[in-house]
């Protein structure tokens, strides 16, 4: 088995004075040298590798991936969570909304109990359904198969990382698993009934489309509000890149202000507008027309924090993962799934996202991290098609985000923070540095002479893998 993880020497964050250089994409087929999985959990990345191994497609290994995720990483892929599935398969784009949907009793941004915590705010789920319709409709391997692989990790047990073991034993599951089977029976179930969970329906529409650079870009369609804000950072950046941001270095200070002014713009409006379409009227028509675009680019203030009326604040715990796929056959999936309370609206930022250039994917990525996610992906991806770097570079260099209503507030990450001589520029322009309490998880394979090369974020333990 062969994994790209970064080595250390390729760590080195995106600073003042450096430069990187990255390869250039060759001519890409239809048949590509093998498949490729990256993913945020070695157990799924290894799940899937071995499916497409066996002749399996892309949307074969996605689900087999999801439902062991589900074995191995319950805090983020449950059978009692949801997700959206980015595919193209056969030359054809699709989208599958298998998210949570909002408890039966929301109204517009009312939480059924009063309050954002208990039984009755807990989502209706929407995993199980929405990978066997994939499946059923893309698959080629028997669900039977799909299946076997996450039915052993929880009969045999896996090695979990440490933040599941929390004292306990290495190994958890049939022989490791202490605890005695949870009832549920006077909780969940009992509240949200079985009437629900047979009324939910996974829902299939096409992924918002637009160009960028040569290439079309898919990615979540509203009622997610990541793939709309990712649009709108893209589309400014690519308005302005020869203007304010000539000369700009990536992650200088002035390079954090201009991009955050821009992060400003897309997620005020993204957030303000956009949630199930049961709650609100917004589609993409009102955000991505030519004409707006240009408006929103004249609005980047080059040289202090503008001011804008900011959206109510919205209180997400989501528990994420993602993972993309491409296989042999030039098929690729984009997915991420979610645990989460419903909140109000079920408001997403999920943005699972594939890049295709002449027809042929390029790119296929995404993140678990809320309001975090278009942000951090606008960067990774300006990092490689703006400035030059190889996908590895990309991922690993340190990423910050910004949004409204902190008006001032960068907020950078854990694992790599903002050097002192920066965070003095950015205060001498009015802003103060916050750290977050998360790091981003990008999974990304590019392709590249028809060799895909998969990445996983050094941030965290996932896998980057080919299938050969």
């Amino acid at each position: 088995m062969e994994h790209f993880i970064p080595s250390a020497e390729k760590l080195i964050p995106v600073d003042h004075g450096n430069e990187y250089f990255g390869q250039s994409a060759g001519k890409h087929f239809n048949m590509l040298a093998h498949g490729a999985v990256a993913g945020g959990d070695s157990h799924g990345t290894t799940v899937a590798r071995q499916v497409l191994l066996d002749g399996g497609n892309a949307v074969d290994a996605a689900v087999a991936a999801a439902l062991a995720l589900a074995v191995t990483c319950p805090q983020a892929d449950h059978s009692g969570g949801g997700g959206c599935m980015n595919i193209h398969i056969d030359g054809e784009s699709y989208f599958l909304d298998y998210r949570q949907t909002a408890p039966a009793a929301t109204h517009g941004n009312r939480h059924p109990a009063g309050k954002e915590d208990g039984a009755q705010d807990a989502a209706v789920p929407g995993t199980v359904m929405g990978l066997w319709v994939a499946h059923r409709r893309f698959g080629k391997r028997s669900w039977k198969d799909i299946l076997r692989p996450a039915m052993a990790l929880a009969h045999t047990g896996f090695h979990a990382p440490g933040q599941m073991r929390k004292g306990g034993p290495q190994a958890v599951g049939a022989s490791g698993n202490a605890n005695p089977p949870m009832d549920f029976s006077d909780g969940f179930f009992s509240i949200r009934g079985d009437a629900l969970l047979a009324a939910y329906r996974a829902k299939w529409t096409k992924p918002l489309s637009f160009p960028w650079r040569g290439m079309q870009v898919l990615t979540a369609p509203p009622p997610s509000a990541g793939g709309m804000a990712l649009a709108q950072l893209l589309e400014i950046k690519s308005q302005q890149h020869k203007t304010l941001f000539k000369g700009v270095r990536v992650n200088t200070a002035s390079y954090i202000h201009l991009s955050s002014e821009m992060m400003k713009l897309a997620l005020s409006e993204s957030y303000a507008y956009l949630a199930e379409p049961e709650f609100s009227s917004r589609s993409a028509d009102d955000f991505l027309p030519a004409e707006n675009l240009s408006m929103r680019a004249t609005q980047v203030n080059a040289l202090e924090i503008a001011t804008a009326q900011a959206p109510q604040s919205r209180n997400s715990r989501n528990h994420i993962t993602h993972f993309s796929v491409i296989d042999q056959w030039g098929n690729a999936v984009s997915n991420t799934c979610a645990l989460r309370d419903a909140g109000t609206g079920a408001l997403s930022l999920s943005a699972p996202t594939i890049l295709l250039k002449d027809g042929r994917v390029e790119m296929v990525l995404g993140t678990p991290g809320g309001a975090h996610i278009p942000t951090h992906l606008y960067q990774v991806l300006t990092n490689v098609f703006d400035y030059g770097l190889d996908l590895q570079c990309a991922v690993a260099a340190r990423r910050f985000h910004h949004q409204l209503p902190q008006a001032s507030f960068i907020v950078e990450e854990p694992y790599s923070p903002l050097p002192d001589r920066c965070v003095a520029e950015l205060a001498k322009r009015g802003y103060s540095v916050q750290t977050a309490f998360f790091d981003t998880d990008v999974q990304a394979i590019h392709v590249v002479a028809r060799q895909p090369i998969p990445v996983a974020d050094p941030r965290g333990r996932g896998w980057g893998v080919i299938a050969r």
